[in-house]
C-alpha cells in the first residue's frame, strides 16, 4: 500500500497521513480483503469508533511485553500509534486513526505489519 510516511523538513517529524482530519476512511472492498487474509483480525465499534482489534498470545507477560514493545517501536517508525493492551501472555492491538474515528489504509498496512512481528519475535 505504500501509505506510511513523509518527512516535514522544518522539524523533520513524520507527516501522517491517516492523521489528517480529512483522511478518507479504506475502502469496504480493501478492508474485506485484508480480514479475509488476516484471520487474527477483527472489526470492532465503539460509541466513538471503528477500529481492527487483534489479540496474540505468548507463552509469558515477559513475552507479550516484548512484543509490545516491538509494535511501539513500529508505530514511532510510521508516526501512527495503536492502542496496546498487555496482560499475562497476551497482547491485544487496536488500529485506527483517531481524527477519523474509523480505519484508514494506513491501519490495515500497519496491521498486517504487526502480525508479521507477532510471527517473527
Amino acid at each position: 500500500m505504500g501509505l506510511s510516511m513523509e518527512t516535514t523538513p522544518e522539524n523533520q517529524d513524520p507527516f501522517c497521513e491517516a492523521c489528517q482530519p480529512d483522511a478518507l476512511v479504506i475502502d469496504a472492498a480493501q478492508l474485506s480483503g485484508f480480514l479475509a487474509s488476516a484471520s487474527d483480525w477483527e472489526v470492532r465499534t465503539d460509541d466513538t469508533r471503528r477500529y481492527l482489534s487483534a489479540t496474540f498470545k505468548f507463552g509469558n507477560f515477559a513475552e507479550a511485553y516484548a512484543y509490545g514493545a516491538r509494535v511501539a517501536a513500529l508505530a514511532d517508525e510510521h508516526g501512527h500509534h495503536p492502542r496496546i493492551t498487555i496482560e499475562y501472555g497476551r497482547a491485544t492491538i487496536e488500529w485506527w486513526s483517531h481524527k477519523i474515528g474509523d480505519i484508514h489504509a494506513l491501519d490495515v498496512e500497519l496491521a498486517g505489519l504487526t502480525q508479521e512481528l507477532s510471527v517473527s519475535g
